[in-house]
């Protein structure tokens, strides 16, 4: 199989359309969930726009990365693989961001499991689709450039 079909275009969907419009409705719902507690925990709302910037910055990366996909340009697999690679960082980061938001030591281990529950599957997704562009036939025979 070749160009731009099944897997490859569901990924580059995902990443031009439902990643930008699922980050923008996260943002939304974390803003009226933890705005109301910016005032007892400022550094709360710190944390909020240094997720909120990393979160639009990786967006705007997918995006770029799966029209890159999409339009079968030089590199594209290399740019999507390094997309990939920033979401497992952001991911650990954006674990760990809550810590720092100055919150009293007993909501710990709520945030603890908060981050488990939601980075791992997270991880697990980021995964599969790099094993995806790293193994798919159709990637390689679309893109003659993919490593």
């Amino acid at each position: 199989m070749r160009g731009v079909g099944g897997w490859l275009l569901l990924l580059c969907f995902g990443l031009t359309v439902f990643s930008p419009i699922l980050v923008g409705i996260g943002i939304v719902r974390g803003y009226f969930a933890d705005s109301p507690h910016f005032a007892t925990f400022p550094r709360l709302r710190a944390v909020f726009f240094v997720d909120v910037a990393l979160r639009l910055a990786l967006t705007a990366y997918g995006v770029y990365a799966g029209l890159r996909l999409g339009l079968v340009r030089p590199r594209a697999v290399q740019t999507a693989k390094t997309y990939f690679a920033c979401a497992a960082g952001y991911l650990v980061i954006g674990a760990l961001l809550p810590f720092a938001a100055g919150l009293p030591p007993a909501a710990d281990p709520a945030l603890a499991q908060a981050a488990v529950e939601q980075t791992v599957p997270a991880l697990i997704s980021v995964g599969i689709w790099y094993a995806y562009l790293v193994r798919s036939q159709r990637v390689k025979a679309t893109y003659p450039d993919a490593p």
